[in-house]
């Protein structure tokens, strides 16, 4: 197998795991492609999810 199909994989794996990331898969993919899929597999691994937005608060019951 070529070594820039493997490369690519590995960008896309690493893509997969931070789509629900800040960057999303796109940005993730990217920065993997031109950095380093390791690099970038560190940095994923070390943050956080991205947190959803808070609901909004109950409304009281008419009454």
């Amino acid at each position: 197998m070529h070594p820039l199909y493997v490369y690519l994989a590995l960008c896309v794996a690493i893509a997969f795991i931070g789509r629900r990331r800040i960057l999303g898969f796109w940005g993730n993919f990217i920065l993997a492609f031109f950095v380093s899929p390791l690099v970038v597999a560190i940095i994923l691994f070390a943050g956080t999810l991205r947190r959803k937005a808070p609901s909004p608060p109950p409304k009281p019951a008419a009454g």
